[in-house]
């Protein structure tokens, strides 16, 4: 079922909505000032949603998840359904082409009457903003190329760059998706923990690049677990690496909780879901 938000957009010459600035898998856990309640978020490269789409929004419901980030859905074209206890933002390649990429964000129903507004940036890149009892917070949904495709890559962080501007800077703002990114294990001042895991690739390095000069964290390097609670991707020859990620502002990211991969949950897919 369709359902009616209000979309802040403005459109530029390729065709793709930006939004007005302004306006408006990981799964953690983050505290607003205004009474401390917990928000639960979550994040899962989920490889189709149209197959599972009711299993999933049954483990979100089961998990009590505020705000999730589905990427690699393969939901062609862009716009809102309402799906079991979520509100859904979608964006994908159009109808026309064959099946790939795509991103969601999920918003429980509870949190309909606090959405301020949404854009749909490109068909890997989505936002909402929420009102919160005392201030805002902008969530922004991506899946990036994967390594090796540098004319998408610079495309879609031209893109994120843009949503990122648009942000009120006072907003809590966080960033949720797969990121194909591994950021490595060495700490870089204000951006990534002590806590990160070894190797990095060329997405890696344009995502610190792009958090440097954004002020942004990488908030899966800055809580200690053990190494299968930190890969956020697997596979059956025995590989596995942390390239789904949540990124915060400042104002952000001094109100999380944690954030950790469980392995527990099986979708057919080769990415883990994680929690905080």
């Amino acid at each position: 079922m369709k359902i009616n938000l209000t979309q802040n957009t403005q459109t530029t010459g390729n065709g793709w909505n930006y939004g007005i600035p302004g306006g408006g898998e990981p799964l953690v856990k983050i505290k607003t000032h205004a009474n401390e309640r917990e928000y639960k978020f979550g994040n899962w490269n989920v490889r189709g949603y149209a197959a599972k789409e009711a299993e999933i929004n049954g483990i979100l419901s089961s998990r009590n998840i505020d705000f999730a980030v589905m990427s690699e859905t393969k939901k062609k074209g862009s716009g809102t359904i309402e799906s079991g206890n979520y509100i859904v933002i979608y964006s994908g390649v159009d109808k026309k082409t064959r099946a790939a990429g795509g991103v969601m964000l999920h918003i429980h129903n509870k949190h309909r009457e606090n959405i301020d507004s949404y854009n749909i940036w490109h068909e890997r890149i989505v936002s909402a903003r929420m009102r919160l009892k005392k201030d805002f917070l902008t969530i922004i949904g991506v899946y990036a190329p994967e390594e090796g495709r540098e004319e998408q890559s610079e495309e879609f962080y031209e893109q994120l760059q843009r949503a990122v501007q648009a942000v009120n800077p006072e907003d809590k703002l966080v960033i949720a998706g797969d990121l194909n990114a591994q950021v490595g294990d060495k700490r870089v001042k204000t951006v990534t923990g002590m806590y990160g895991t070894e190797g990095m690739n060329t997405n890696g390095k344009r995502l610190i690049d792009f958090c440097t000069f954004n002020g942004l964290r990488i908030m899966n390097t800055f809580y200690q677990h053990k190494k299968d609670h930190k890969m956020t991707w697997s596979n059956t020859r025995g590989q596995s690496s942390m390239i789904d990620h949540f990124i915060a502002n400042e104002n952000a990211a001094k109100k999380f909780l944690d954030v950790r991969t469980y392995r527990g949950l099986e979708i057919g897919t080769d990415h883990h879901f994680v929690q905080g």
